[in-house]
This record gives C-alpha cells, structure tokens and sequence, in this order.
C-alpha cells in the first residue's frame, strides 16, 4: 500500500497529532482471500496515524504485526507512507518513498493537493507504481553487503583453519627426527614471538 498525505498542524489541545488527509491512496490485495475490506481500512488507519506524528524531513520505518510502515514527511506538509512485510528491503521502500514525492510533486500543482479533502487528488500513476515495486529492485549496496559477509565468513574459517593447522605443525616439530634440539627451540621462540604481534 502507498499513500500520498497532506498534514496539517493542528495546535488544538485535545489532539494527540497533527490532521492527516490522505489524498490518495494505492492497496494491493490481489494476496488476499479473506479481509480485503478490513485490510485496507487498517493500512488507512495506520497511514494516517503515522504521518501526523513522524517528525518532519526524517525517514522513519515502524513495525506492526510483521508489516512495516514507511514514512517520510516534507517541510511542506506533504507525506508519503509505504506499507510492507518485513522481508521488504527498507533501502528500496525509502527509494520508493522519494521516487513518489518527485513524480507526485512533478504531476499536480500544490494549490491542487494543498485544498484537497480525503481520496479527492486523482493520479493514475500511484497504481502503476505499486505494481512496479511489488518485487522491489536488486539494490546494490545490500548486494555489496551480502557478499562482504559471506567473504568475513570465509576469512574467519580460513583463520581457524590456519590455526588447525598451526597446532598440527607444532605436532611434527615434536614428532620430527630430522630436527635437532637448537632447530625446535628456535622454532618455538619464534612461533612465541609471531604470536605476540598478531591481532586477530
């Protein structure tokens, strides 16, 4: 689900936020059998809930019940709300964010969505960028990531490796008959030494 949300401040005492209009709105609920109705009424609730109380200019990403919602409002009032699963890189829901405030702001004129009630702006694009983002694209930074961790994961088996095959090595010194006594001293003290200057 995406929303596109005008907040307004509202002063009054006995409001808990500020007033959210939701100027339109995108769900898919092709995933769902049961509950399309009751699940969009949640993703409005929940978009209009967290948009009057994100702080402003800063990208914010809430949990609820194993679904995520990402947010990011603009010194101008205007909002945009992404909702996710968790699996859902958040690096691409803020890249969504950001790419719907460019296109929307780029499209329909703020004297347009500043005087606008709920549901009232019309913009045929917010559905075709749902559907764009439904697989969200490879990002290159979380791929960068992934490979850095597999290789850390190499290093440290190799690592542990080597020092397998230390303990093995200092086994054959022991066992050696071609070594004399001078030569598996001297290699002890420098083993000793070696070791007192790795950091690992």
């Amino acid at each position: 689900s995406i929303a596109v949300v005008r907040v307004d401040k509202d002063d009054s005492k006995e409001k808990d936020g500020d007033k959210a209009t939701i100027l339109i709105n995108a769900t898919d609920t092709s995933g769902v059998w049961v509950g399309k109705g009751s699940m969009k009424e949640m993703a409005i609730f929940i978009v209009r809930e967290i948009s009057s109380r994100i702080e402003t200019l800063t990208m914010k990403s809430l949990e609820y019940k194993g679904n995520i919602c990402h947010a990011f409002k603009q010194a101008n009032g205007l909002c945009v709300c992404a909702l996710t699963d968790d699996k859902y890189p958040p690096r691409a829901a803020h890249g969504l964010i950001k790419s719907v405030l460019k296109d929307f702001q780029s499209c329909k004129k703020e004297n347009e969505w500043k005087n606008a009630g709920d549901f009232e702006i019309k913009w045929a694009k917010l559905q075709q960028i749902l559907a764009n983002y439904q697989d969200p694209p490879k990002d290159k930074i979380e791929e960068i990531q992934s490979e850095i961790e597999k290789s850390k994961q190499i290093v440290v088996q190799s690592i542990e490796k080597v020092m397998e095959n230390m303990e093995k090595l200092d086994d054959l010194v022991e066992k050696s008959n071609d070594l004399n006594a001078t030569s598996k001293m001297f290699y002890k003290k420098s083993k000793k030494m070696n070791r007192c200057c790795t950091i690992l």
